[in-house]
């Protein structure tokens, strides 16, 4: 089991693959740091269990469990590309398109910098929300 600041290691490496990347990597916050409310993630450890957790303004609202560093790796990778692909998108937003053609696309391109397990395993996730709610282009 990795501690903080172990985590917080593998993060700024992977973090680091971006460097070259057209997006705002020096605005990314740790998500070690205890939770500022905000509704950002932040990683706790008890009982040889990672948990993902997401506070904004004193409700929990999202706690995910795993003893798996690199599903735990996954979840926080996933958030700050998504996080870095939706600002890109504002940048090169397309009239009449689902924003999320530009999100989903630039996510995958970073976070297949970083891992590309990750990125099969986030193109399958971003399939299954397509499933269930398909891009929606305006005319």
């Amino acid at each position: 089991m990795k501690n903080l600041h172990q985590i917080e290691n593998e993060f700024k490496i992977a973090i680091s693959q971006l460097e070259q990347e057209e997006v705002a990597i020096n605005d990314i916050q740790s998500p070690l740091n205890k939770s500022a409310e905000d509704g950002r993630p932040h990683v706790e450890i008890s009982r040889n269990e990672y948990s993902y957790v997401v506070f904004e303004r004193g409700c929990e609202l999202e706690r995910r469990q795993t003893k798996d560093f690199d599903e735990l790796m996954f979840w926080l990778i996933s958030d700050m590309t998504f996080e870095l692909a939706s600002s890109w998108e504002l940048d090169h937003r397309l009239a009449n398109q689902d924003p999320r053609r530009l999100i989903f696309f630039k996510q995958l391109e970073l976070m297949n910098k970083i891992n590309t397990h990750w990125s099969e395993k986030l193109s399958e996730a971003q399939h299954e929300i397509l499933v269930n709610y398909p891009f929606e282009d305006f005319s």
